[in-house]
């Protein structure tokens, strides 16, 4: 008797739709408080005229509100995955004690890389200073928007690293911050295609927002940006988180 092939594994983009579709709009109602809190605050980074260094609070706790969002998205689609497979959950004191040493972890690769940021925005201000470039000069402008550009995708990064560490964990394993990072760097194209989509997700969901705000007559403009921003960053977070718990289930 000719035996039958095996079905083929459905491929990962085809897990991850099923993952957004299962347990997306659970982890967006989780992520809500977060998202609206550091929409806020990050346009209150926008709009105030003070030194970027009286910014500084507010950015770390923009990134902090973001950090939290993704960790608890990851938890709650891990604990969606494993009741549909019908999996044991581990016990509350293992969450938690899992997020305090993975918030650590990646409290201190997220100071690198900030500081990595302002050391390298310290050295284009140095640099305009000494080539004394005139106001009207371009390249200024751009090596501080490759800057903020790539700082911006290095947290984005850490922020999926700590949120697959913390999904790992979540499973009843103990996935440290540098297993996730080695994890993520065998799977760097997927772990690249998942940024694309928080970057495509969050830059869509933050004009949607805006043009909805303005529309329904929101005013002022400030709280229709902020709002904007804030959709922007809960779908953002979202695919992110459901991302996250998608490569741990892998691994």
């Amino acid at each position: 008797m000719t035996e039958m092939p095996a079905p083929a594994e459905p491929s990962f983009a085809a897990r991850y739709a099923q993952a957004l579709v299962d347990a997306g709009w659970r982890v967006a109602l989780h992520l809500l408080p977060y998202a609206l809190l550091a929409g806020i605050v990050i346009e209150m980074i926008l709009r105030l005229r003070i030194a970027f260094i009286w910014k500084l609070p507010l950015v770390l706790g923009a990134i902090g509100c973001l950090h939290l969002a993704v960790m608890l998205g990851a938890y709650v689609a891990t604990l969606r995955r494993l009741a549909r497979q019908g999996a044991a959950v581990p016990p509350a004191r293992h969450h938690v004690g899992a997020a305090w040493r993975i918030t650590l972890e990646t409290a201190v690769v997220m100071a690198v890389v900030l500081l990595g940021g302002l050391a390298l925005t310290g050295a284009i201000d140095v640099t305009i200073a000494v080539t004394e470039a005139s106001f009207g000069d371009r390249w200024p402008w751009m090596l501080a928007r490759a800057v903020a550009t790539a700082t911006a995708l290095a947290v984005i990064a850490v922020l999926l690293t700590g949120a697959t560490a913390l999904a790992g964990s979540s499973a009843g394993g103990v996935v440290s911050f540098p297993q996730a990072a080695i994890a993520l760097h065998r799977r760097s194209t997927q772990a690249a295609a998942i940024i694309c989509v928080v970057i495509s997700v969050g830059t869509v969901a933050t004009v949607a927002g805006f043009l909805l705000a303005q529309g329904a007559g929101v005013w002022p403009p400030a709280i229709a940006a902020g709002l904007g921003k804030a959709l922007g960053l809960l779908g953002a977070t979202t695919v992110l988180s459901v991302g996250a718990a998608t490569f741990a289930a892998e691994s």
